[in-house]
């Protein structure tokens, strides 16, 4: 079970940016994307706000922080196998009401009894928060809102294009594969050094039929042969390429 990546935008979009702490509704002291104290460092208090600030690299990277801890508190807690779309929504309720109320949750209760289908409605129960100026709960818009998105999350079949994708945006993420930039395959310089490293034993095997024929012509002609025998090679090992990305093999 893993978060998905994709959902960093998500939490991101939901959250909001704030690069100077401030109380959020329920009167905790957050900064950045939702950053609050029960999520772990670096502390906020009340004494923070609007005082202590943060730059949107270091929010981001707090965030998926805090989400890398909230998914470990989860893992812990589930008791039943999850897809990841299931997986990511219970993450992302964690990250809002915290650890301890998912504990005490109906929510968590029907997941670990494999009642998946009461999970959105019993997340939807939270959906208020207390009036720090009133004591008193409150329904608010913001958390209905992010509730529904993450029951319709929950109960998402996970495809294997969304798989796809998210596996290449880890990949990409760490660096070990060129950026799609669009690039059509048989124009794609990865593609084209490959190519004819592959056409490269054939080519050599040709240059050497070749060499006789060459030698006793004067020489010269096997450079030419030789040429374009490796390019001829590379010519179809390249269309063949092209041919089973676009039949999708």
């Amino acid at each position: 079970m893993k978060f998905n990546e994709a959902e960093y935008a998500t939490l991101e979009r939901m959250e909001g940016y704030e690069p100077v702490a401030y109380l959020c509704p329920a009167g905790v002291p957050t900064i950045g994307f939702g950053h609050t104290i029960a999520a772990g460092p670096p502390r906020v208090t009340g004494e923070d706000v609007g005082v202590m600030r943060v730059s949107k690299i270091d929010a981001r990277q707090i965030l998926r922080t805090d989400i890398e801890s909230f998914s470990a508190d989860v893992r812990r807690v589930i008791k039943v196998n999850l897809n990841n779309n299931q997986f990511t929504a219970v993450v992302l309720f964690t990250h809002n009401v915290g650890i301890g109320n998912l504990l005490k949750s109906s929510a968590l209760k029907s997941i670990n009894a494999g009642r998946f289908d009461e999970v959105p409605a019993k997340m939807l129960l939270w959906k208020k928060a207390r009036d720090p100026s009133t004591g008193k709960l409150r329904v608010l818009n913001g958390l209905v809102r992010r509730r529904k998105y993450e029951g319709d999350l929950f109960m998402r079949p996970v495809t294997r294009s969304l798989a796809a994708v998210e596996d290449r945006q880890v990949i990409a993420a760490r660096g070990m594969v060129e950026q799609d930039t669009g690039t059509p395959m048989v124009k794609s310089t990865t593609n084209i050094a490959a190519a004819v490293a592959a056409a490269a034993p054939a080519a050599a095997a040709a240059g050497t039929a070749f060499q006789s024929v060459g030698e006793a012509l004067g020489g010269w002609p096997t450079v030419v042969l030789a040429s374009v025998a490796i390019l001829a090679a590379a010519y179809i090992i390249i269309e063949r390429r092209r041919h089973a990305q676009e039949s999708g093999v």
